[in-house]
């Protein structure tokens, strides 16, 4: 059962809805259409989109797309900073706005496929500070250097087992994190969210856009690549080079692998599979983090003929959740 009607200045709960699920699902279009019904502002929960000047690769909306609905979050990061946005800067930005968004009475509605920022904003997470230390995480590195990913990954197995087998033991990048962060903070990272959970402050509705055929979503996301491709995705690249964006904004899908064609080390057809095939993974990868939530109301995309009536069937959903409240009973005094 839900609450409604919160004022988060009175310590209650904020209602809001999140649109969630792998790529190329058609979220951010589903997000635009229920933010004009049901009288909402979309925040956005995409870790690229974030980037300003970075729009073919990363499909943010364009303005005809959002045809005068408010979307937030996107476009205030510097490409060329080699400062990394944390989860937990987005955390804090992300509350400031969805509490505006509340104080003027409209709908909250978050939109987007990266599982952790939406995890940690929906379960109000506070994040540990100081958790980097440059001098350990040289040392760290030295012994990967000396001792290989097997000793260091037996090392973390050790002391925080939880988190090693979230990954393999060929991801030294986590497993060195994974160390630096119990060595400077004294807490295993699986630890975290258990220390840092605090008072629920959102009441959110899951909705998740999935495809019920592999098939269709494989050609989904093909077709979305082609189109990125014939709308200039070589070109923001090559731009992107020219100013010397960060190594971490170049790492997003769909601008690493376009690197080596521009470098003349690939050819435009392999450069065009490769990202295929990468944007599969990480589709098969965010479906594994979403599953993980069992209160997600999904919605297969490839069940309705229509945009429209899937629009019509979520927003009923929604509407039913909504006017779910949980009524609090007074005991009775004999």
């Amino acid at each position: 059962m839900r609450y409604c009607n919160y004022d988060v200045e009175n310590e209650g709960e904020i209602d809001i809805l999140a649109v969630v699920g792998p790529t190329a699902t058609g979220k951010t279009k589903l997000a635009i259409s229920l933010a004009k019904s049901l009288e909402g502002e979309v925040v956005s929960a995409d870790s690229i989109q974030i980037y300003k000047d970075l729009n073919v690769g990363t499909a943010k909306p364009t303005e005809e797309e959002l045809g005068g609905a408010n979307y937030h979050l996107v476009n205030f990061v510097d490409p060329r900073s080699n400062s990394s946005f944390s989860v937990a800067s987005y955390v804090t930005l992300a509350k400031e706005i969805i509490v505006k968004i509340k104080k003027i009475e409209r709908y909250p509605i978050l939109c987007g496929g990266t599982g952790l920022y939406i995890d940690s904003l929906l379960n109000n997470i506070n994040f540990f500070e100081n958790t980097s230390d440059l001098n350990i995480r040289r040392k760290l590195k030295a012994f990967l250097d000396i001792r290989g990913k097997d000793y260091i990954y037996a090392a973390l197995t050790k002391i925080d087992p939880e988190t090693a087998s979230k990954f393999h033991k060929n991801n030294a990048k986590r497993t060195l994190r994974a160390l630096e962060f119990f060595a400077v903070t004294g807490y295993r990272i699986s630890d975290q969210n258990a220390l840092s959970r605090r008072e629920k402050l959102f009441n959110p509705i899951y909705v998740g856009l999935k495809y019920k055929s592999k098939e269709d979503h494989i050609k989904k996301i093909n077709s979305r690549v082609d189109k990125m491709f014939k709308n200039g995705l070589v070109e923001e690249v090559r731009r992107a080079l020219d100013e010397n964006y960060s190594k971490i904004a170049m790492s997003a899908i769909g601008y690493k692998e376009v690197v080596p064609y521009i470098k003349g080390e690939k050819s435009l057809p392999e450069t065009i599979e490769r990202v295929k095939i990468s944007t599969r993974q990480y589709a098969k990868r965010q479906m594994t983090w979403f599953k993980r939530n069992k209160e997600i109301k999904w919605f297969n995309v490839d069940d309705y003929q229509n945009f429209e009536d899937l629009v019509s069937d979520v927003e009923s959903y929604v509407k039913k959740e909504k006017n779910k409240c949980k009524i609090k009973v007074e005991p009775t005094v004999s």
